[in-house]
Formats: C-alpha cells, structure tokens, sequence
C-alpha cells in the first residue's frame, strides 16, 4: 500500500523514486510490528482545498470529468518555509521534492472512477495565480549515506524557464488486484530566469478517462500564431498541427496576460488548411501554451520547454533596403 500510494502521489516520478520503491523492502516475525513516522490512514490530507466535480461527459470512447479546486484560506493556505539553502511553501504540509529542481506545494486526491475506464489525461482550463519576486527556492538534491553533511550543497536548477510547465498531472495505477486513479497537483511553479514563484489558489481542470490501452499522447508539430495589433482589442490567431495513431480529439490553447489568470480557448480543425484554430486576446504581455487530446483521452503539451510562446515576439519589425530596378 505505501508504496503504491509513493507512485500515485508523485507528479515526476524519475530513477531516485523507482530507486527507493526497489529499496523499501520490509523482512521481519509476524509477532514483531515497526512504528514509523508515517500514518496511512483515509483521513483527508488536505482539509485546505475544496474540489468540485461535474457529472461526466461522453465523447466517443473519452469519457471527461471537470473538477474544480480552491483553497479555503486564499493563498494564506499555502504555508512559506525558510531553510538555510532557501525558501519553498508547502499546503497542509504537503510538498513535491523532485531532484534538481525547487520544492513546490503540492496537493492529490484520488479520482478513480470504476465506471470511466482508467484515467489516461489532465487538462488544465484555467487557473488564478500570484506572483511573488525575487525568491531563493529550495532545490533539492538527493544523497547517499556516505556524504557527509558538512559537503551537501544546494545544486542548480535543472531546467530553465517555469517549472513545472503545467501545474497539474494524473498518475494511474492498475496492478490486476488494485486500481487507482490519483490528480496530482503542484500549487506553484518557479520561473529559473526571473527568479518569480507563482502560487496558485484556484483550478479548473478536465480529468480524461477511457478504456483504451494506448498511452501514447498525439505529436504536436507545428505552434505559429499571427497578430493583428491593428484591430481593437488585438486578437491572435494561432495554429497548431497535431496527429495521432488514434486520431486528435480536440486541443486548447491556455493563456495568461500575466495579471493572475489563465485562461483556455477551444481549437476548432480546419478541414482546408489541416491545422486547428482559435483566436485569443492579444497583449505585450500575453504568453500561451498548448494542450492536444487523441481519442484514447491522452494529454500533449507543447510549452516551449517551459518559457510558453509570448505572442509579444510577433510584433517585431525588419526593415530591409529599398530596391529599384532600372
């Protein structure tokens, strides 16, 4: 049991967890019981989010379920913590520690449903957010026993831009004997080039059931996006070009203007032109991602590694020479 709750609870699950999951192996008499510091109990871990859901909708052989979360406390609910190599917050002490990379709040619940098939996608549709400047994060490193304390350090950042790209994630589990669905979802993100910790009290998610046993998500190929800054308000027009084995389902493009929102427009595909579509506001500010569904509910995310597409890039100019033939 502890360990399938260690792979469901987990949003990043890398070779230091299966590592530790191949190590926790227990041999002892039957007469002799082990007190750990650890409860597993069905108690709600997290007495501080309130998580709706919706009934469930049937697309083909996709079944969807919409769950909405927030915190009761506002962003007061996310607890700060000040250690010597740095800061992170956690939400009813619950943190992600993912190697070379700064501890976030993270919260899971599990939405297993006997009726929807196995849970095989996440989409985030909106989100409110907080930024807050200038933090020193927490990045964690894992260790073995034969350092000494005294030579640990805080390492780097591995990866540049927003982390976590997306701040929610499913994991699913199904052993023949056990099956288990788990939303796993990391209440922040940190930006390693501004130095910014986004907080999240608020979310609007799709979970993505089938029954399928493809878990394979479509190719996103193609992210391009044309603006006119002429027309009031601006509108971007974007295209995203996509294929799967199974077919695309849909897609959302997920965008912010950086004032603590995001935001999802639904792609519509263009029998013409082979792309899908949609129109969002555009500002200098507004940055977006992109989220593509195949029949079998399996998510695709193209984020540009974690900076998103900024639609501020297309309002550069290039002025060339004129030339005149005589």
């Amino acid at each position: 049991d502890a360990k399938q709750r260690y792979f469901t609870e987990t949003s990043a699950f890398s070779a230091y967890d299966e590592k530790a999951l191949m190590q926790v192996t227990l041999y002892g008499l039957p007469q002799y019981r082990l007190i750990s510091g650890g409860v597993l109990s069905d108690d709600d871990p997290f007495p501080s989010v309130n998580i709706t859901t919706t009934a469930s909708l049937d697309d083909g052989d996709v079944t969807t379920r919409n769950v909405t979360f927030n915190l009761t406390g506002s962003f007061d609910a996310l607890e700060p913590n000040s250690l010597a190599d740095g800061d992170y917050f956690d939400i009813d002490g619950g943190a992600q520690v993912t190697a070379d990379q700064p501890m976030q709040p993270e919260f899971f619940a599990n939405v297993t449903s006997a009726t929807a098939g196995q849970i095989h996608g996440v989409l985030v549709r909106e989100g409110r957010y907080t930024d807050v400047d200038a933090v020193d994060p927490l990045v964690s490193q894992p260790v073995h026993e034969w350092v000494p304390r005294e030579d640990w350090a805080e390492p780097p950042q591995a990866s540049e831009g927003w982390w976590p790209p997306r701040p929610a994630s499913v994991q699913s589990l199904n052993t023949g004997d056990v099956s288990v669905d788990r939303l796993v979802s990391q209440l922040g993100q940190f930006n390693a080039d501004t130095g910014q910790q986004r907080l999240y009290d608020s979310m609007d998610i799709d979970l993505l059931y089938s029954e399928s046993e493809d878990w394979q998500g479509p190719e996103i190929s193609l992210v391009t996006e044309s603006v006119d800054w002429a027309q009031y308000p601006a509108q971007a027009s974007i295209k995203v070009e996509a294929s799967d084995v199974s077919g695309v389902l849909s897609g959302l493009a997920t965008y912010t203007d950086g004032g603590g929102q995001w935001r999802s427009a639904d792609l519509v595909y263009d029998a013409g032109r082979m792309k899908w579509t949609v129109t969002i506001p555009a500002t200098s500010n507004t940055i977006y991602f992109i989220q593509m569904i195949d029949n079998a509910g399996n998510v695709s995310t193209a984020d540009n590694k974690g900076h998103y597409y900024r639609l501020a890039d297309s309002m550069s100019q290039v002025y060339l020479p004129t030339l005149l033939k005589r």
